[in-house]
């Protein structure tokens, strides 16, 4: 899709504010020592825009600097942008064949690597990087390389520790470029002050920043449930606010709510509550399947081939969780009396859930490749085995 001159400017803003800024103060994250501008010696390098050292080793550095968020579409609920697209194949051998020119390095090759840069609404940012393998060709060609920034892809990185910021903060000029889209969402997200969360309330600015919102008429009930035309209800208040009549609900998720709002521990829901607690963010259940494939039951056994949607459905009904869409993901997030409740748990409870548990680094997860092992087919007949955590499987 073409781009306006304004978001063209805007865009070369982003770009040397990541390389000039932000990049030099996080580089040593990434355990690259003395680091080198290379646009310092030519404007638009190819492909990289530093070199430095990395384990004895010769390392290029991409930097590719995005706002979080892709432009808001009519209709359509606030999407992460998942693609950090940029320079490919082509430009990566101009860079190779300049860099040994430049550098003079006769010996081993050079190691070419990313660092994603996201920035948001509220002049904070997130920072991962990762190697050239990692990125994928865009259309069959790899003229053009994505690096791969959806939820899952960021858990993995993290899980690996190369999450090297975490909303830190930045100065960005939004108010410069009335052009591009990000100048209402910003403007907006001022006067959403009132909104307490920070994630609820840039979502909230991203969809109001939409000019021409045809959401009303073309979204479907849950969607229109949970829209911000309902303008002064936070979006996970208003998601809460209709509920499922208890009649249309299957009988094990029925059950665990009931369960709980009698203040009842049903070990699966605990767990599920209790991996929630750990991300402190919005979640899909992708990421919540690695986490629980940490957990046991009672029996000592993983939760890995259960499945969760009717827990966490269960404690969404109760309040405890809320929900949001992000294209075809439903990604959920801890709420205040699901916190309460949580932490109300005796402590013998939760330490059965953890048992198989290991440390996990707030936000993060297993790598995607876990997420494999879950099988919805092996999920247990047995209700109340269900119910009460307990494996239906033999125990020969």
């Amino acid at each position: 899709m073409a781009r306006s001159a304004a978001e063209v400017k805007f865009s070369r803003m982003l770009g040397e504010l990541g390389e000039r800024t932000i990049a030099f103060a996080i580089l040593k994250d990434m355990g690259v020592s003395a680091p080198e501008s290379l646009n310092d010696r030519r404007a638009n390098y190819p492909f990289a825009d530093f070199i430095g050292r990395k384990s004895g080793r010769f390392v290029a550095v991409a930097v590719r600097t995005r706002v979080n968020w892709q432009k808001p579409r009519p209709g359509r609920t606030p999407l992460l942008n998942g693609s950090f697209n940029g320079a490919g194949e082509p430009e990566i051998d101009k860079a190779r064949a300049k860099l040994r020119q430049d550098f003079s390095i006769v010996n081993g090759d050079i190691l070419f690597l990313w660092l994603a840069i996201a920035v948001d609404l509220d002049d904070t940012y997130e920072a991962y990087w990762g190697t050239r393998e990692e990125m994928s060709g865009i259309g069959g060609s790899e003229t053009l390389l994505r690096i791969p920034m959806k939820l899952r892809n960021r858990y993995s990185y993290a899980a690996s520790g190369r999450r090297i910021a975490w909303r830190a903060e930045c100065a960005i000029p939004w108010h410069e470029y009335p052009g591009n889209w990000t100048f209402q969402a910003r403007k907006r997200w001022e006067e959403l002050a009132h909104i307490p969360n920070r994630d609820d309330r840039i979502l909230r600015a991203i969809r109001d920043s939409n000019p021409t919102d045809a959401r009303t008429s073309t979204a479907t009930r849950a969607d229109a449930i949970r829209s911000t035309t309902l303008s002064s209800v936070p979006i996970h208040s208003a998601a809460t606010a209709v509920t499922k009549p208890s009649e249309f609900l299957n009988p094990t998720r029925r059950k665990m709510a009931a369960l709980l709002r009698e203040n009842h521990p049903v070990p699966i829901c605990i767990a599920v509550l209790d991996s929630l607690v750990q991300t402190d963010s919005w979640t899909d259940m992708r990421a919540l399947k690695g986490l629980m494939s940490l957990r046991s039951n009672t029996q000592g056994r993983p939760w890995s081939h259960k499945s969760y949607s009717d827990p966490a459905n269960a404690l969404e009904d109760n309040r405890f969780l809320e929900s949001r869409r992000e294209g075809r993901s439903v990604l959920r997030r801890v709420t205040a009396e699901g916190r309460s409740f949580h932490d109300q748990r005796p402590s013998a409870v939760l330490s059965a859930v953890k048992a198989n548990a290991c440390q996990v680094e707030p936000q993060s997860c297993q790598r995607s490749h876990e997420y494999s092992r879950f099988d919805r087919k092996s999920e247990p007949e047995s209700t109340c085995a269900y119910l009460a955590g307990e494996d239906s499987q033999s125990n020969a």
